[in-house]
């Protein structure tokens, strides 16, 4: 853990100005990426770094200076893909004890000592996706994973467009149904918070509590002879 746990406050401004592509996009890098530092954890891998003093000439270093001077900020966290030869460096803005970390935009990639480049964020989970399939041996998932984040972004993307004006975001007089619906970008530490794969486009907007969707509730009741042979069906099964 850094000495200080805020490292460099927000700029309020700067998300003023973003599109809704772009909050949503970093929406979806900021709940990816404290996902799965959570998962993998800090240490020999994932190391947070203060901002270097001087250059020796490495590549490496070089590269972290550069990205110190990209993203103003005074702590980058360094996550090696030692199976591919790539180091992603993220700008830490806030470091969190529960793992909520707030990072500093854009967020940096470099390829096998190469130059560093910017990171989108197709591009970070399929990087992060590819080593942990190489390190377990396994990638019969990684195309249902990536399907699931764009998807994620997209609702998310809509749900910014649809909600940002909405003043009832931001007050804190809230019944329990309006903070509900107030959950634009879903669990801050879910890799997909937003993905639902079976909704249509109408379904997404009737069904989504994020666009104040409402439907009638239908209830039903069993009939009670039913209910009783299928407790005994379960004894039975359990003996």
């Amino acid at each position: 853990m850094t000495e200080q746990t805020i490292v460099k406050p927000a700029n309020p401004q700067a998300a003023l100005n973003c599109t809704d592509k772009q909050i949503a996009e970093q929406a979806t890098i900021q709940s990816f990426l404290n996902c799965y530092l959570r998962e993998i954890g800090i240490g020999k891998i994932n190391k947070i770094i203060a901002q270097p003093l001087c250059i020796n000439g490495d590549k490496t270093e070089a590269a972290i200076t550069e990205v110190f001077t990209r993203t103003g900020t005074e702590s980058l966290i360094c996550c090696k893909l030692s199976h591919q030869g790539v180091q992603l460096l993220i700008g830490l803005r806030y470091w969190s004890p529960t793992g909520r970390h707030l990072f500093s935009f854009p967020v940096y990639y470099q390829p096998a000592g190469d130059r560093v480049l910017e990171l989108d964020y197709v591009t970070l989970v399929a990087l992060i996706t590819k080593e942990l399939a190489l390190v377990s041996g396994s990638n019969s998932h990684q195309d249902e994973l990536l399907l699931r984040v764009i998807q994620s972004c997209s609702n998310i993307e809509q749900f910014v467009q649809q909600r940002r004006q909405d003043e009832r975001l931001y007050t804190f007089n809230s019944s329990f149904i309006a903070t509900e619906q107030a959950l634009v970008f879903g669990h801050h530490l879910h890799p997909t918070p937003k993905s639902r794969q079976v909704f249509s486009e109408q379904e997404l907007f009737t069904y989504s509590p994020e666009l104040q969707g409402s439907f009638r509730c239908t209830t039903f009741a069993p009939m009670t002879q039913l209910c009783r042979k299928v407790q005994r069906c379960r004894r039975q099964l359990q003996h």
